[in-house]
This record gives structure tokens, sequence and C-alpha cells, in this order.
């Protein structure tokens, strides 16, 4: 899993840093200038900023939706319980596909089966922690 945690200095200023970013976004995204007009800070610099790089199509409230829900994504999967209990599930299912290689296993239908649904429980809970990454 590549996750990337701020260094321990960051961590007290995350929340206030998400914030202000979020705040950013929302004014940018809730003014209504006219897509030729460019900030002041594009005009002295002569380029693009991290600011002023909103698409003029981040004015939807889709995309305003689309973009908190991915932040909010975000915060659930790397919470530090989240994580722990992402690993324990790592760890049980090693030890159940290590079982699964024993023959009582296939010999016996029902707990065969057993194994197969328990194989599919943790393919739809990583699929699913994958796609909220």
């Amino acid at each position: 899993m590549a996750i990337y945690r701020p260094p321990p200095s960051q961590e007290e200023s995350n929340d206030v840093g998400k914030e202000i970013v979020v705040a950013a976004v929302e004014k940018s995204i809730g003014e209504a200038s006219s897509p030729s007009t460019v900030p002041p800070k594009c005009k002295q610099s002569g380029g693009m900023t991290s600011q002023s790089s909103t698409p003029e199509a981040s004015r939807d409230p889709l995309i305003r939706n689309i973009y908190k829900f991915r932040l909010r994504c975000g915060e659930i999967v790397n919470h530090p319980k989240v994580q722990h209990a992402i690993i324990v599930l790592i760890v049980v299912n090693a030890i159940m596909m290590g079982i699964a290689t024993f023959d009582f296993v296939n010999d016996d239908p029902q707990v065969d089966q057993a194994f197969e649904i328990t194989d599919l429980v943790f393919l739809i809970i990583f699929t699913i922690e994958l796609g909220m990454q």
C-alpha cells in the first residue's frame, strides 16, 4: 500500500491546511467572474499558479460535490484506525489463504465454499479500499 503520511511536524496543521485549501477552492469556484478574467497573481507572474488552476467547469456544483466526496474518501481511508483494520484484514486473509492449501479444505465442499465466500468478501473490501485511495 502506497500511502502518503505527512511528517509529524505537519500533522498538527493538517486540518487547518485542508480548511484553507477547501475555502480557497470554494472561493474560486463561487466567484462569478468571466472566463477571460485572469487572477491578479497570474498577471504578475505571467503564468498559471496553483490557485488559478481551477477549470471553468469546476464552477459546476456537481464538480464541487465530487471534489468534496474525494476529500472525504481520502480522510476516511487514510485514518489510522482504518489503516490498522486493513492491515489486520490482510494478515487474516494471508492466514486463510495458507489454510486453504490443505487437503481437508478441498475435500469438504462446505468448507471449500466457506473459504470461497470469505475470499470474495476480502476481495470486495480490498477493492473498495483501493477505490477510495
